[in-house]
């Protein structure tokens, strides 16, 4: 019966730190998949060139590319609004509002302020700020 009780003890105190901890992880998982996937497919813009790493290829703007980036996007806000991050601390917090001001900047960038549907400068951007990129890569040079 003793030994009943000490798990009992021990359950009831370790849960929390099991839970707050399932809780950093998830948030951190998304937060890691999250970049890694805006790094992929976020526009060229000039105020967040030399903030972000992006690997290197063709950026796709058709009506289909645009469409699986909703999808994505609505996994991510889905992802993040189950994350319970009300009794974590202050800085988990505030790192939990970080990432959805992140995914409220894709959000503006897909619907709101749709560029890559009426602005041909976006397209003109897009090819040039990637060139710049390019052409400024700091030395050594291979």
């Amino acid at each position: 019966m003793r030994v009943k009780n000490l798990w009992i003890v021990v359950l009831l105190i370790g849960a929390p730190s099991l839970l707050r901890a399932q809780q950093n992880d998830s948030l951190d998982k998304l937060a890691d998949d999250f970049w890694t996937w805006r790094a992929k497919y976020a526009p060229f813009n000039g105020d967040d060139v030399p903030r972000m790493e992006r690997p290197g290829g063709i950026r796709d703007w058709s009506r289909a590319s645009v469409d699986k980036r909703r999808k994505d996007l609505a996994d991510f806000e889905a992802r993040w609004k189950r994350i319970d991050i009300h009794n974590g601390t202050i800085s988990r917090q505030a790192d939990y509002r970080l990432i959805g001001s992140a995914l409220s900047r894709v959000r503006w960038e897909l619907d709101v302020n749709p560029s890559w549907k009426r602005d041909p400068t976006f397209y003109i951007s897009q090819t040039l700020t990637a060139l710049v990129e390019a052409l400024t890569v700091p030395a050594p040079y291979d």
